[in-house]
């Protein structure tokens, strides 16, 4: 930049991105429509006078992708407002540069706990393949010349046929994204040889102590697992959420860390049924049966450690395993993903029992509430018009937003 500018810029991408400048996270997208409602979000950026990075990290991840994404042809645009910015930066138009990114795999939830679930397929990220510092603009011979494609038809002037996004600003306002600040340790052993899914819970096998540095795993940093340790821990968030994890960890070379996550521990070891849940307080004789997402440290300082879609439930489980050296897990943290909608009014009863209900129920109604509504966050993720219809009725009793 010759000097410094607030610049209006215009961003999309099919299926999804996350939008970075100079390796700060700037926002995600792209809200989630339709063929004929292609959304793109609105920033305004100040760029100091200088030199700067722009980079995109883009999934599309066609038939793994969730049930509820849609998808026309994957592809990403950048579009700044001013013909100088536009030839400076936008897509198609100045130099940038696209790679495949290495390091990830992908595994079926049906893979993982024995039942369909429509959040889409986890990650798998090798971390010696990983290109670190990616959003820095991570330089490599991999980055490659882009194919430039359509350059965005704007749906309100155009009419276009065929195999294109119909593209239209975003209206709803950016997802509420906080830490989450809740949650302890309960359960933490040796892990059992066999199938960790058909090994029930139970105190007998609890390590937990206050000595146990991983009992504190959400709120202490530096903590460090020995080497030749297989360790099972299950956190209790003590209530549910949608969040991304992210697991900075430093040396372990040859570990692994798998995060899975459950809406409650289920009462048989049949990786069918996931309907036995009973007393979802309860973990001790109940099994863990989740999906999530695994983590191969590559040996290397400070390696964050994330998700491309965020997960949901109450319980996390933590299976960690090391090799030869120790694994240093620097932080853990969740930031809580849904629709910012707040409730605005007030719910009295001469039953105080129906308004001990309320707060469970507004929970219940935000935790559905994203860029749709949706059944279930942990399942199919989808916008049934059954369970649409209370929710927007629900909506419009609790606060005056309605652009969801």
């Amino acid at each position: 930049m010759d000097s410094a500018d607030t610049v209006t810029v215009h961003v999309s991408a099919d299926e999804r991105y996350e939008l970075y400048i100079d390796g700060t996270l700037i926002g995600r997208g792209s809200e989630r429509g339709d063929k004929k409602n292609w959304f793109y979000e609105t920033y305004l950026i100040d760029f100091p006078q200088g030199s700067h990075e722009i980079t995109a990290r883009v999934w599309a991840l066609g038939e793994f992708k969730p049930w509820a994404q849609v998808s026309v042809y994957p592809g990403f645009i950048f579009s700044p407002e001013g013909e100088k910015y536009i030839n400076l930066m936008g897509t198609g138009t100045s130099e940038w540069q696209v790679m495949k990114m290495p390091g990830y795999s992908f595994l079926s939830p049906e893979q993982q706990c024995g039942y369909g679930c429509g959040s889409g397929f986890k990650v798998s990220v090798d971390g010696s393949l990983f290109p670190w510092g990616f959003e820095y603009g991570f330089r490599s011979d991999m980055w490659e010349t882009p194919v430039v494609k359509d350059c965005g038809n704007n749906g309100f002037i155009r009419k276009p046929v065929g195999n294109v996004h119909v593209m239209r600003p975003a209206v709803l306002p950016p997802m509420l994204e906080k830490p989450v600040n809740t949650g302890k340790v309960r359960y933490i052993s040796v892990l059992p040889d066999g199938d960790v899914r058909l090994e029930p819970i139970s105190e007998k096998n609890n390590i937990l102590s206050d000595e146990n540095p991983l009992k504190n795993i959400l709120t202490k940093r530096n903590i460090t697992v020995p080497p030749n340790r297989r360790i099972r821990l299950i956190i209790d968030l003590e209530n549910y959420y949608c969040s991304y994890p992210k697991l900075n960890v430093s040396g372990g070379k040859g570990s692994c860390v798998k995060i899975s996550w459950a809406e409650s521990l289920f009462e048989s070891a049949d990786l069918i049924n996931h309907t036995d849940k009973g007393n979802r307080d309860e973990i001790e004789g109940k099994y863990f049966k989740g999906t999530g997402d695994t983590f191969y440290p590559d040996g290397g300082e400070n390696r964050t450690f994330d998700t491309l879609w965020w997960e949901a439930g109450r319980y996390v489980e933590f299976i960690i395993c090391t090799e030869s050296e120790p694994l240093v897990i620097n932080s853990f943290t969740l930031t809580e993903m849904r629709y910012p909608f707040k409730p605005q009014s007030v719910f009295e009863s001469d039953d105080k029992r129906l308004e001990q209900i309320v707060p469970a129920a507004v929970r219940t109604l935000q935790m559905c509430a994203h860029e749709t509504y949706m059944d279930c966050p942990y399942y199919e993720q989808l916008m049934y018009i059954g369970d649409s219809r209370p929710e927007v009725l629900v909506t419009y009793a609790l606060t005056k937003d309605d652009r969801l």
